[in-house]
C-alpha cells in the first residue's frame, strides 16, 4: 500500500496514518502555471498497488479540486490499483442541498472524484450526512477524541455541552452522553452571511460551557455562541470544532472573550500552532481505521 500526501493535506497526519497502516509515502508534486493550469508530477510505478491520496479541499477550492482530480488522474495511469480518496476537509460540504433551480455541488464533486479513478471517498465530519459520499468518518468518532482529551485534563465543574444550531445537536448529544453532561442548543437565524442571531433553547447556563462545531470559517455561529454563553453566565468556554478553517476568526473570538480558556480542533486542514490555548487532536488513527474497515 502506498499513501500520496496532497501538498494542502497536514503531513503529521498523512506520515502517523502511514505508520499505522504500514503505507509508503510517495511524492507527488504539483506545479501551478500562470494560465491558472497546473501540472502534476508522480515519480513512482505502482505496480498494481493499493493507493490512498490524502488532500483536503481548501481555498483556492476550485483549483485545489482539480488539482486532485488530476492527481488521482496520474495515479491510475501510473499502474495503481484500487484508489482511496480521502479527503479530511472536504471544502463543498456545506453545499449539499437540494435548491431549487441550483446544483449540488457536494454530490457532483463525489462524481467527478469517483469518474476521475477513485474507487471510494472518505471525508471527516462533513456538515449534514451528505447523499453521495461513499464514507464519512462520523461525528461519533470526533467527539470520541474530544472526550478522551477531556478525560485527560480537568474537566471543568458544572459544564454543559452547547450546540451553535440545530445542525450541531447530534455532535453536541454525542459529546454530552460521552462526558455525562447535559446540552442545550441556539435556535440560530441567519439574515445574510456572517449575520447570525436567535436565542438558547434553555435559559439555563453553567459556569463552564462546552461549545461543538464542524466547523469555524467566517466565525459569526462561534462568536454568538460565545456571546450567549457569556451572556448567560459562563465563565470558563472550551470550543471544540473538527475543521478550523480561519485562523483570524478565532483570533478574534478569543480577543473579544476572555473566558475562552481552551480551542480544541484537529488537524484535518494545516494549523498555524502559535495560539497559546489552541490544541490540535491527530485523527490519523480514526482515518487508519476507517481505510481498514
Amino acid at each position: 500500500m502506498k499513501l500520496i500526501c496532497g501538498p494542502n493535506c497536514d503531513y503529521s497526519l498523512a506520515s502517523q496514518a502511514s505508520i499505522k497502516l504500514g503505507a509508503e509515502i510517495v511524492e507527488c508534486c504539483v506545479r501551478n502555471k500562470t494560465d491558472q493550469t497546473s501540472e502534476i508530477k508522480i515519480e513512482a510505478s505502482f505496480d498494481r498497488d493499493p493507493v490512498i491520496i490524502a488532500e483536503s479541499l481548501v481555498l483556492p477550492l476550485h483549483t485545489n479540486f482539480m488539482n486532485l482530480l488530476l492527481m488521482i488522474d496520474a495515479i491510475k495511469r501510473n499502474g495503481a490499483g484500487k484508489i482511496h480518496a480521502f479527503i479530511p476537509y472536504f471544502g463543498y460540504g456545506r453545499q449539499d442541498r437540494i435548491i431549487v433551480g441550483g446544483a449540488v455541488p457536494a454530490q457532483l464533486a463525489v462524481k467527478l472524484i469517483s469518474a476521475s479513478g477513485a474507487d471510494d471517498v472518505c471525508c471527516i465530519d462533513t456538515h449534514s450526512e451528505t447523499d453521495g459520499i461513499d464514507n464519512i468518518l462520523s461525528t461519533s468518532l470526533f467527539a470520541e477524541s474530544i472526550k478522551q482529551h477531556l478525560v485527560t485534563t480537568p474537566l471543568p465543574n458544572r459544564a454543559i455541552v452547547l450546540a451553535p444550531d440545530k445542525g450541531s445537536v447530534p455532535r453536541a448529544k454525542q459529546l454530552a452522553n460521552l462526558l455525562n453532561l447535559s446540552y442545550v442548543f441556539i435556535l440560530k437565524n441567519r439574515s445574510s452571511y456572517g449575520v447570525v442571531s436567535g436565542e438558547v433553547s434553555e435559559s439555563k447556563m453553567t459556569e463552564s460551557c462546552i461549545i461543538i462545531d464542524d466547523i469555524v470559517d467566517s466565525g459569526a455561529t462561534m462568536d454568538y455562541a460565545c456571546f450567549n454563553a457569556t451572556r448567560l453566565g459562563a465563565k470558563n468556554i472550551i470550543i471544540c470544532c473538527t475543521h478550523l478553517i480561519n485562523h483570524a476568526a478565532i483570533q478574534t473570538i478569543m480577543s473579544k472573550y476572555p473566558q475562552i480558556s481552551r480551542i480544541l480542533t484537529t488537524n484535518s486542514v494545516k494549523q498555524k500552532r502559535d495560539l497559546d490555548k489552541l490544541t490540535v487532536l491527530d485523527i490519523s488513527d480514526l482515518f487508519a481505521r476507517r481505510i481498514v474497515k
